[in-house]
């Protein structure tokens, strides 16, 4: 049924992405049948133009990974590491318009984290159906992340409009990009409940390592609103039917290293404020939300301890993330 859905959204959105081209590619042959000047503070004129940004910004939410298994009656593994870090980042942006078509852009840039920080905690719920449906073992740990965050796209403006005096006013344009995602964790200082037995533990120290990476092609549509000379408000949504997620769970106190490979989704929605508050300076705030849903197998190794040598394949895996990011950012124009 997940797959059907999922199936479902990506023609839904390939088929809007074609309708809105089909009605630029018709507005365009109407177009170039009049003589237009394309004037904005952007100034982007026939020649190319380049911008460089500098940003802050703080990602809040999680990124999960769930295993599940039929084996002795039935069980369910879940973990859910935190996101709540500031990270900085820069942008290069090379713009040109031809005059006729339309304008178009590449941008390239990236985020990441000064150092590893504090995150928030960590959860790990397991279920054993066989005794109980409600959950055996519940642990919390501290965890701290590392992030790495890379993107890079093209945007092809096919739809300008002009107000009264001659400016660009409104901005339609489709994306093409692909966006590389890290995050590392290291998770220490365990507190763990068997509701089974009402046994608790606390372990000090480091406990386990994880590491999680992203890889997600996308299409995507944009709108621009300008508006009172220097300001511009930017929306956006992305979508991908094309996600890879991989990941690797060192579990240091049973030497078990478990990896997962999974494809799936991405949905994201985000949008911007600009203002030219002096003459090709620009300062801008901006929001997004992403969600990422994943399906495909993880393999389980021990190297070490009583079990070193054994393997588990095949197992059930799911590695999904929720993200929101608000960020500011300044930028230069040349």
């Amino acid at each position: 049924m997940e797959k059907k859905r999922l199936s479902f959204l990506s023609v839904c959105f390939l088929v809007i992405c074609f309708i809105l081209l089909s009605v630029a590619i018709g507005r365009a042959e109407v177009v170039q049948k009049k003589e237009r000047v394309f004037s904005s503070f952007t100034e982007t004129q026939d020649n190319p133009s380049s911008k460089y940004e500098l940003k802050i910004g703080h990602i809040n939410g999680n990124t999960v990974y769930e295993i599940s298994g039929p084996e002795e009656g039935g069980w369910k593994s879940k973990l859910k590491f935190p996101m709540n870090n500031f990270l900085i980042g820069g942008e290069v942006s090379l713009n040109y318009n031809d005059g006729s078509w339309g304008s178009c852009s590449f941008d390239l840039g990236g985020w990441v984290s000064l150092a590893k920080k504090y995150a928030g905690t960590m959860e790990d719920s397991d279920w054993l159906y066989a005794y109980s449906a409600s959950k055996a073992i519940y642990s919390e740990s501290d965890a701290e992340m590392d992030a790495r965050i890379f993107d890079g796209n093209i945007l092809f403006n096919f739809l300008e409009e002009l107000d009264s005096e001659g400016k660009q006013s409104l901005i339609l344009g489709a994306r093409v990009g692909y966006k590389y995602q890290k995050f590392d964790y290291d998770i220490s200082n365990t507190k763990q409940i068997d509701y089974l037995s009402y046994y608790y533990i606390i372990v000090p120290g480091r406990t386990l390592d994880y590491e999680v990476e992203y890889k997600i092609p996308y299409l995507g549509l944009s709108g621009v609103y300008s508006f009172a000379d220097a300001f511009k408000a930017n929306l956006e949504i992305n979508y991908s039917p094309w996600v890879e997620a991989e990941d690797k769970d060192d579990h240091l106190l049973r030497y078990k290293l478990s990896k997962g490979d999974c494809k799936g989704n991405l949905f994201m929605a985000g949008g911007n404020l600009s203002w030219e508050f002096e003459k090709n300076w620009i300062l801008e705030i901006g929001a997004s939300y992403a969600t990422i849903s994943t399906q495909g197998k993880q393999r389980q190794h021990f190297y070490g301890g009583p079990y070193e040598g054994l393997t588990y394949a095949n197992i059930d895996d799911k590695i999904n993330s929720k993200q929101f990011f608000v960020n500011t950012s300044i930028k230069y124009r040349f």
